[in-house]
């Protein structure tokens, strides 16, 4: 018995070495192969900025070289990634980019309408800490200029994306022609159609774009009467998460008091039936409805038309709405794991809501 007991133990102690060693060897292959990775993405940046250095290099091979970059930020980690959008080969790229690009919207170049897109995109993957905000202006000339024979969507996105690729750097970009031709495209585009023939989930997606930190407050056409008929239309086939969209699209404007108390309303027709509106409502959708209850309720007595609740006031719905998010707030802190900061957020903004006294 002894020596089976000894035996055992030099057979688990040959086990343990081994797992050990295997561990070991594990790790160690682990960091050279994160090491090999590493020298791999810096060796391919290089060899991209060996194929554009010096001068006179065509446009298109500027933007494939940007792109490229952009593939090897998104296989990159961070450190990586910060190493990248700082080095000068890529600022030197950029400004030979921005040398090839329309100095105005009038001016005409030897510049790819594809092309624009794809720079913006790229930019926007790389996150460069620091460009120049002309490459930005320009960039907004070129998409005027090649609005005419592109898709109202793609030159909102493209807009977008080239506002959130400066945004970082407190750019005002685009350029405010480069807006009003957008904007002139979009009201046109309403105009010439009838509330509801757009289709729910189109209008929600135009109206979400224009919502962007960088264009709500320079794009008019957001508060225009055919835009908010187009949006007025869809409310009823809104979903919580779309209403939630449209209160904080339209909260702070003032023209669209009518609508901000409509969709209200709808919220709480729907929230009225068990287990719909706010009763089946996620955190994040709570959330987004309880940031706007404070402000669209705050001295507000405006009365609704054409509602089945016309009787009830935009301040009264609040009011209502927020009683019934915290209940909806309460089951999920019972019932599942949430993130508590999002909910707490969200019961300090639903209990500005209420009256005074009425929080407990």
């Amino acid at each position: 018995r002894d020596a089976m007991g000894r035996a055992a133990r030099l057979a688990a102690a040959v086990r343990r070495a081994s797992t050990e060693s295997f561990a070991a060897r594990s790790g160690a292959e682990t960091q050279l192969g994160y090491a090999s990775a590493r020298g791999s993405l810096a060796g391919q940046a290089k060899a991209v900025f060996a194929r554009v250095r010096g001068g006179g290099v065509p446009a298109g091979q500027l933007v494939g070289a940007l792109q490229q970059l952009a593939a090897i930020r998104r296989g990159a980690n961070l450190e990586e990634s910060e190493a990248l959008s700082r080095e000068a080969p890529l600022r030197h790229l950029l400004s030979e980019l921005n040398v090839q690009l329309p100095r105005d919207a009038g001016e005409r170049s030897a510049w790819d309408s594809t092309w624009t897109p794809q720079v913006i995109g790229a930019l926007r993957t790389l996150s460069v800490r620091e460009v120049d905000p002309q490459l930005g202006v320009r960039l907004g000339h070129a998409l005027v200029q090649s609005s005419p024979g592109i898709e109202l969507e793609a030159f909102l996105h493209s807009v977008c994306d080239l506002c959130a690729a400066f945004d970082a750097h407190g750019s005002v970009v685009p350029d405010d022609y480069a807006l009003w031709v957008l904007g002139e495209r979009l009201a046109d585009f309403c105009q010439a159609r009838s509330p509801g023939e757009l289709g729910t989930r189109r209008v929600i997606s135009l109206m979400h774009h224009l919502a962007h930190p960088a264009l709500r407050d320079r794009m008019p056409v957001r508060g225009s009467a055919p835009f908010l008929d187009h949006v007025r239309k869809c409310l009823p086939e809104c979903s919580v998460a779309d209403l939630a969209s449209v209160l904080q699209a339209y909260v702070d404007v003032p023209a669209a008091a009518g609508l901000v108390g409509e969709a209200l309303m709808v919220l709480v027709s729907r929230s009225a039936l068990a287990g719909q509106g706010l009763g089946a409502a996620t955190l994040p959708e709570l959330a987004a409805v309880a940031e706007v209850l404070p402000v669209s309720q705050r001295g507000t007595k405006t009365r609704v038309a054409d509602s089945a609740l016309s009787g009830l006031d935009v301040a009264e719905a609040s009011r209502t709405l927020s009683v019934l998010l915290l209940r909806r707030l309460a089951t999920l802190l019972r019932e599942s794991e949430v993130d508590l900061n999002i909910a707490v957020a969200a019961i300090a903004n639903a209990t500005q809501a209420l009256p005074s006294g009425a929080e407990g």
